[in-house]
């Protein structure tokens, strides 16, 4: 589950944070990057986006995890450093990578001499690293042995890390009202999964099918939207990674040109807007764009704000994110972008009912945004096709 911190205001990422935490009795959120990396900022502010900018919204409290190759000792002044820029102490400091028991022990001085707690140590080579891969992420389901390795970094840590202690200094965290809002239509929505359609929020998920909407999920792989869609939610992924499998499934192609010229709305996000074009690299897709796609060598990634799109996404600026290695050849660049400086970044395609573009967007910025999209689809072209197979996908969304 994705707490998107870039969301608007502090009711966004509490809203996102009681649908990650329902039915649950402790949430565990990983920061990205470091401590206070995030958007550019002004130096009296904490960078929008960061860890600490979440910590701080939202009343988290932190963990300070700490890589102690190459320094010991110090690693109690860097503790303390995030501490004092944060506004707030931690509930502890646990080393990672530490060389020996004698290494973990001068860790410890360090953190202890500056009046933080030491929660534990790891040492190098307790468990060995992840795969990666150009956009630095491989999926659980494609690594052999993932399950071992989960089990082995979770006996490490509970063996290493004074957990009880941990839980017992964290407070709770008041509830809030997700405000998931109910539609007053029932919509067929289709969404792509799958290995090639890995990358979705899955606040958006929910926030559709609270607002009417019925998820069809379908595998671009082997499979073609349902026919009776009125909205095709097209994820990114690795497109890239199955040129050869997506080109060679041509039902997916002629359901995508068919849908398009009925009117039938599409939201087609980065890997989605790839599936959209004329080819990924050698490899044809449906051409429902006019544009190529090619593999560049740097990637494209921050924050950015949409403003203006079609439909109910251009009644106001949404926040969104950008992450891909894909270069669009021939965008026309007809939408209307500005990164987190407020630097112009135009791109993508926008029509009255298709938005194909690099960005993710966010529902959670607006909980009337997944109602209004909805009743959108719904206000599209009639369907006469039956949901063939629509309840069997549904069995095979992913968690």
């Amino acid at each position: 589950f994705n707490l998107v911190a870039f969301l608007p205001g502090e009711p966004g990422p509490a809203r996102s944070l009681a649908l990650a935490a329902r039915g649950t009795d402790i949430v565990v959120v990983e920061g990205v990057l470091g401590l206070l990396d995030g958007a550019p900022s002004p130096a009296s502010q904490l960078a929008p986006g960061s860890g600490a900018d979440l910590v701080r919204r939202l009343g988290l409290d932190w963990i300070a995890v700490l890589d102690a190759r190459g320094s010991a000792q110090s690693l109690g002044a860097v503790a303390l450093g995030l501490a004092v820029v944060l506004g707030r102490r931690p509930l502890g400091v646990v080393a990672n990578r530490v060389a020996s028991q004698r290494h973990a022990e001068l860790v410890r001085e360090g953190i202890e001499r500056v009046g933080l707690r030491f929660l534990g140590a790891i040492e190098e080579g307790r468990f060995a690293g992840l795969e990666r891969r150009h956009l630095g992420l491989v999926d659980p389901d494609e690594l052999t042995g993932a399950e071992a390795w989960l089990a082995r970094a979770a006996s490490a840590v509970e063996e290493s890390v004074e957990l009880d202690a941990l839980l017992g200094a964290a407070h709770a965290l008041a509830p809030v009202d997700p405000q998931l809002r109910a539609g007053s239509v029932s919509v067929p929505v289709a969404v792509s999964i799958g290995p090639s359609a890995r990358f979705r929020y899955e606040e958006n998920l929910l926030r559709l099918e609270a607002a009417g909407a019925e998820l069809l999920p379908f595998d671009p792989l082997e499979e073609a939207p349902p026919p009776a869609a009125r909205l095709i939610w097209l994820h990114g992924g690795y497109p890239e990674l199955f040129g050869a499998e997506l080109a060679a499934n041509e039902p997916l192609h002629d359901v995508l040109r068919a849908s398009a010229a009925r009117g039938v709305a599409m939201v087609a996000e980065c890997g989605g807007y790839a599936l959209l074009a004329e080819r990924i690299g050698e490899h044809p897709m449906a051409g429902v764009v006019s544009v190529r796609m090619e593999l560049a060598k740097r990637a494209e990634l921050g924050y950015r704000w949409l403003r203006g799109g079609p439909g109910p996404l251009g009644r106001r600026p949404l926040p969104a994110h950008e992450f891909h290695y894909l270069r669009a050849v021939g965008d026309p660049g007809e939408l209307d972008v500005v990164d987190a400086r407020g630097t112009p970044r135009r791109g993508g395609i926008v029509r009255p009912r298709v938005l194909a573009s690099f960005l993710h967007l966010h529902l959670g910025a607006d909980p009337e945004l997944a109602p209004a999209l909805v009743a959108w689809a719904a206000a599209g072209p009639a369907v006469s096709s039956a949901r063939d197979g629509a309840r069997a996908l549904r069995r095979r969304m992913l968690p």
